[in-house]
């Protein structure tokens, strides 16, 4: 979060400790990313991220409508770059 301060927000939440937030989310694994674009809608990766780095779209329970495009498992400071350039983040 201090690498990309002023550039980008990244939020961390303990499953533990923050329990009413992450409720609000479908998670699977741990950690489970979550991207969104400066206007806070949903990031949908390029084609070129999607074929370096695995997402799964989540769909809402209730609807069956796609809510969410997550990476599920660990991401390296590498890959993470990827994903904040693809969102303009320089």
């Amino acid at each position: 979060a201090k690498k990309y301060l002023g550039r980008a927000t990244i939020l961390y939440l303990d499953v533990e400790k923050d329990r009413e937030i992450t409720r609000e989310f479908p998670l699977q694994v741990v950690p489970t990313y979550f991207f969104y674009d400066k206007n806070g809608k949903t990031y949908t990766p390029s084609k070129k991220v999607k074929e370096q780095i695995e997402f799964n779209e989540i769909k809402n329970r209730k609807t069956g409508t796609s809510e969410w495009i997550a990476h599920m498992g660990g991401l390296s400071e590498a890959e993470l770059a990827v994903i904040l350039a693809d969102l303009g983040v320089k």
